[in-house]
């Protein structure tokens, strides 16, 4: 018994002209108007005609079974190991999430770390083979307290053969220069935030007593003298979207564009925590108003990543048509069956109270915890955290666009849209889908 894929987007370009996409193979076909209507109500007829045939190798038509289709794709997840040396930080930023939250403020001491390094370790060796991913994230790791711990973690690091990201405010760098430089061959990313021009910047992030702009400037103006990689992430919302294309032409005055090493990610502010922030705006809103707002020069837009467009990136990845860059394209060609790590259960965060989350908007709900690693390693088997693959979620498992999405992040289901952690979080990824597709279809009607 065969069928029509659930993963097909059809839509008309012209008169003659029909584009269809499917989603799940990232194959893109321009066919006539009666096939596409074909395969927009779901319907090969009887038999399969001669019209239908180049369509079969490229994944349109399937078997109906769904669990076989999903079962034959690869596992391409790495484990991913986050370690908060603290969860306090040297900023008051007026919408971060950790500080509107009540979770307590604290140090890891040395020796938790220990145990956590021993934890990451045992897990480490159950992975694919690949290189295994550590974050270090917080509150603010490169403190002058947690200076040591660092150390150690990127000293572990090293022995694991593992990618280090760190994500940082920008105010450390500069004493943790020497320390950047001995392990610089670990760095895959150093994410520093940056908000908007320096008045801007310096509102929404602010550093009693001092220019958080200058110290985030200046650590990726080091950064990218050293060739360490750097993404100078903007969180993105109402009170500074209309300072982003300002953002962008400082940067390009300072002839960041003109290194390899450097990037712009523009995300939204998000409120996952259920905090009530205040001018947020939608994925949507974000996307289009900075496609418009940016400089189109292609050679700049190599540098700027929109990051709610990094769910298209598969199919991106087959067109060659990217709005916006998209990191490492090439590591999410094919279907995604999880959102993310945490959805997948191969996120370990380790927190300073000996215990361990999947998410990292949920370090410090003991009720979140997957685990502990104090006084050794526990993994939790029923706790509120469990494997989420898009094929569990009754909305999404035939949705067009399953494959891509995913079913969306756990936690903004389970806070905006009053569902479990396993239930469907589509925000307006329909909406981006169909802008996207805009885009493809002005580049191809030229050749039409």
């Amino acid at each position: 018994m065969v069928r029509v894929t659930p993963y097909v987007y059809v839509r008309e370009m012209k008169a003659q002209a029909w584009i269809a996409v499917n989603t799940f193979t990232g194959a893109l076909d321009v066919v006539t108007p009666e096939l596409g209507r074909e395969l927009l109500a779901h319907d090969i007829g009887p038999a399969i005609t001669r019209e239908w045939e180049p369509l079969l190798a490229r994944g349109y038509i399937i078997e109906d079974d769904m669990d076989k289709l999903w079962k034959v794709q690869p596992d391409r997840g790495e484990v991913g190991f986050t370690v908060c040396p603290t969860t306090s930080c040297n900023l008051r930023c007026t919408y971060c999430f950790q500080r509107l939250s009540t979770i307590d403020k604290q140090d890891m001491d040395m020796e938790v770390l220990e145990l956590a390094l021993v934890a990451m370790s045992q897990q480490a060796h159950r992975g694919t083979g690949k290189k295994n991913k550590v974050v270090l994230y917080g509150g603010e790791p490169l403190q002058s307290r947690t200076m040591g711990m660092v150390e150690r973690v990127l000293s572990v690091c090293a022995g694991l053969s593992c990618n280090v990201t760190i994500i940082t405010n920008g105010t450390g760098v500069e004493s943790a220069n020497a320390l950047l430089l001995h392990y610089r061959d670990l760095i895959n990313r150093i994410q520093i935030t940056i908000d908007g021009p320096p008045e801007i910047h310096n509102r929404r992030r602010v550093l009693p007593g001092g220019d958080s702009f200058g110290a985030a400037s200046g650590a990726i103006e080091w950064c990218l003298n050293h060739d360490l990689p750097v993404v100078a992430r903007c969180n993105t919302d109402r009170f500074n979207m209309d300072s982003c294309a300002d953002l962008v032409g400082l940067f390009q005055a300072r002839g960041w564009f003109n290194n390899a090493e450097f990037a712009i990610a523009f995300a939204p502010v998000g409120d996952n925590g259920g905090f009530g922030t205040d001018g947020l705006l939608s994925e949507y809103e974000l996307v289009t108003s900075l496609d418009r707002a940016l400089p189109s020069d292609p050679a700049l837009r190599r540098h700027i990543r929109l990051e709610p467009m990094l769910f298209l990136s598969p199919i991106a990845a087959q067109l060659g048509i990217v709005l916006g860059q998209i990191e490492r394209v090439e590591s999410h060609v094919g279907p995604r069956p999880y959102y993310c790590g945490a959805a997948a259960m191969t996120s370990y965060i380790l927190a300073p109270n000996g215990l361990i989350y999947s998410c990292w908007e949920c370090i410090g709900k003991e009720d979140h915890a997957i685990g502990r690693f104090v006084p050794e390693l526990d993994v939790f088997p029923h706790g509120l955290w469990r494997k989420r693959p898009v094929t569990g979620i009754e909305e999404c498992k035939e949705c067009f666009l399953g494959p891509l999405c995913a079913g969306g992040c756990p936690m903004y289901a389970a806070t905006h849209q009053k569902r479990n952690l396993m239930g469907p979080a589509c925000e307006d990824r329909p909406q981006l889908f169909d802008y996207y597709m805009e885009k493809v279809i002005d580049r191809l009607l030229p050749s039409l």
